[in-house]
């Protein structure tokens, strides 16, 4: 990791500084942080089906970009949670806009061979364009997003010690860093108000969406930061369904103590069937658009059927048409031979 601004460790404010720089994004950074994030997707999976409903609470309550931000520290990439969330709200941003103009299929084949992208005359002009602006991205990582959103690991290979980790963090004891992180930011407060505008002239997106939030949270109050912290979305992105709203309603209802959980039975019922159906949805989606592609290569399959008996047809007529000529010449051949014997004998 590269420092890209000049920090914030000046010892002359008589404050202690805060962990959070400007950060620069390495391929490496960004492969583990999407680890991370499928992990914890996983981790939330697993827990809904296992009926642990304390524990994905929790999970919930606690918010995944702290612990990603935790065990991404852990591997010597010091990384706010809110700089995580930007840097990965921004690579599922790229993933889904590929995928709307050119479709799942389609996209898979575009990103591998970009040529093909000028064959495509169904896509207008400026489509085309903003899906090579999107490709010129420095980080895309349409693969690691591709296996992220398909729950497998065809271009995230397995990582134990960042699962355990990622587990470890997760625990309801791991949570002793929020005393020491409110304290600096209402350290840094007024700096980062002072210091809220950078240089980014390079056009990257190193430093993207960093500005005053450089340091971790969105800027310019505390009460900002704890909305930031009571509202983190663990499901942003994921093809797991959307607790968060049935969460936060447990939680209002349970006068904000964090131990109440909500009674077993027809909730737990109601929350598996809405699994159920929502897996069943996807399923059935993933089904027609193997019809769809089916039927696109089969059409092709046509058109080229039809092409080819059509240059098929056109090369026996020039065969034909040079096996006339041949002939011509052979008698053309034969009259002039006739006419000198002709003249010899006169």
């Amino acid at each position: 990791m590269e420092d890209a601004g000049d920090g914030r460790n000046d010892s002359s404010k008589g404050k202690k500084a805060s962990p959070w720089q400007r950060v620069k994004w390495t391929d490496t950074m960004v492969r583990l942080l999407i680890t991370a994030v499928s992990y914890i997707s996983e981790e939330a999976a697993t827990e809904y089906m296992g009926g642990s409903r304390r524990r994905l609470l929790n999970l919930q309550k606690k918010g995944k970009w702290k612990s990603v931000s935790k065990v991404m520290a852990e591997r010597g990439h010091f990384v706010s949670p809110q700089q995580c969330e930007d840097k990965f709200n921004d690579l599922n941003k790229r993933y889904k806009r590929l995928n709307e103009i050119l479709g799942r299929g389609t996209s898979c084949e575009v990103v591998e061979n970009p040529a093909l992208l000028d064959v495509m005359d169904h896509i207008s002009e400026k489509a085309k364009e903003e899906v090579r602006k999107i490709l010129s991205s420095k980080h895309l990582h349409y693969e690691e997003m591709c296996s992220y959103h398909n729950g497998n690991r065809l271009h995230l290979p397995p990582d134990p010690e960042l699962q355990r980790s990622l587990r470890i963090a997760l625990m309801p004891g791991e949570d002793h860093d929020d005393s020491d992180m409110k304290r600096h930011l209402h350290d840094d407060n007024d700096d980062a108000e002072q210091e809220a505008e950078y240089d980014d002239h390079d056009g990257s997106e190193e430093n993207q969406a960093i500005d005053h939030r450089a340091y971790g949270f969105p800027g310019s109050s505390m009460k900002r930061a704890k909305q930031c912290q009571s509202h983190e979305d663990f499901n942003f992105g994921s093809p797991l369904p959307d607790f968060n709203r049935t969460f936060n309603f447990q939680s209002e209802n349970a006068g904000g103590d964090g131990n109440l959980v909500p009674p077993e039975g027809t909730k737990t019922n109601m929350l598996q069937k809405q699994w159920a159906n929502h897996k069943n949805l996807q399923l059935e989606e993933r089904r027609l658009h193997i019809q769809a592609e089916k039927l696109e290569l089969e059409k092709e399959r046509f058109k080229w059927e039809r092409f080819c008996q059509k240059k098929d047809r056109e090369l026996e007529m020039m065969k034909m048409e040079i096996e006339r000529m041949k002939l011509e010449n052979k008698r053309m051949a034969l009259e002039l031979r006739q006419k000198e014997i002709g003249m010899d004998n006169n």
